[in-house]
């Protein structure tokens, strides 16, 4: 028998979706550019942080408190988890990923830019990352932590798949990609929130809307794969029904918790006209960048007023900004 010896600096990569070999040379940069890419940060970043330090911000108001190294470690280990969440969605769904031209393309996985193997380690290094941050956080939060790692892995990983479970699909993205950023948030500086359940309650039924808006848009998709989910359960109608039933009762949370004196009355005002302002613009994608109408063109406007909120309010705290009243 005649073993081939591999040229340096190459190592054969098995595609195993196509049954092809292909040899790829080792570049670090390349490789940590993948990995970049498959925890897919850019889209959940800009909704993690802000709803990080929502809830920490409604503990240290309601309490009188100053913010500390707590936050800036909550936030980094919320980022960790929803990553590691992301993750995992792709390694899982990188067979199915590689019969489809698009989807093969956004996953590094499928696409042969990093191994299976690779995507593991990365998953299990960052969950133990977020692990040991949410334990520095305090008791509370390391229980969220352990649940939240929890629901992320059992959304995609085989044999649970609870993105695949009629009813429980909504559940559990909500509770992954909506309240529990913000219990954590809460529960680093006191774990009794109190009038704070409305913010809470308000980013769940936010991701609701969300997890129904994703699903009605792949609809076709889904439905094509045999995928089975609540939307394609309940129907097209019904799921639009409830989508935008979920936004407006969100909304409503807020106003509650506005009324309720959760916010300083400046941010209020805040909230108001950077809201009025956001509307002045026209917009015409939506937060996966597919071209809408302008009432679902909304999303974008409103995550951005969630982030200067969280921000200014952040800012105030750390002293670092004046509402010029004593």
């Amino acid at each position: 028998m005649i073993f081939r010896r591999y040229p340096p600096k190459r190592r054969p990569i098995i595609h195993r979706w196509e049954g092809v070999k292909l040899f790829a040379k080792i570049n670090p940069r390349e490789e940590l550019k993948a990995i970049a890419q498959l925890t897919r940060w850019r889209q959940h970043v800009p909704f993690v942080v802000p709803l990080t330090i929502l809830g920490a911000m409604i503990a240290i108001q309601q309490h009188d408190l100053s913010p500390d190294w707590r936050l800036g470690t909550i936030v980094i280990a919320n980022i960790l988890g929803m990553s590691c969440a992301f993750m995992l969605n792709d390694i899982e769904d990188a067979e199915d990923d590689a019969l489809h031209p698009e989807k093969r393309l956004n996953n590094v996985i499928s696409s042969g830019a990093l191994s299976q193997q690779s995507g593991w380690m990365v998953f299990r290094a960052s969950s133990a990352i977020a692990l040991v941050l949410y334990a520095l956080g305090g008791v509370w939060t390391a229980l969220w932590g352990c649940l939240g790692l929890a629901v992320a892995y059992m959304y995609s990983a085989k044999p649970f798949r609870l993105k695949a479970r009629p009813i429980v699909d909504v559940i559990s993205h909500s509770l992954g990609a909506g309240s529990l950023q913000v219990v954590i948030g809460y529960y680093a500086y006191d774990n009794n929130p109190g009038t704070g359940w409305h913010i809470v309650l308000a980013m769940t039924l936010g991701s609701v809307y969300g997890q129904f808006y994703n699903q009605l848009d792949d609809y076709d998709v889904d439905k094509q794969a045999g995928l089975r989910n609540t939307t394609l359960l309940i129907g097209k109608p019904a799921a639009t029904f409830l989508m935008y039933l979920a936004i407006t009762s969100a909304a409503l949370c807020i106003v509650i918790a506005m009324l309720q004196g959760i916010f300083p009355q400046w941010l209020g005002t805040v909230i108001v006209v950077s809201g009025i302002a956001c509307a002045l613009f026209v917009w015409k994608n939506d937060m996966r960048g597919n071209q809408v109408g302008f009432f679902e063109a909304f999303q974008i406007p409103v995550l951005l007023v969630i982030n200067l909120t969280a921000m200014l309010w952040l800012a105030w705290a750390l002293g670092l900004l004046s509402t010029g009243r004593p």
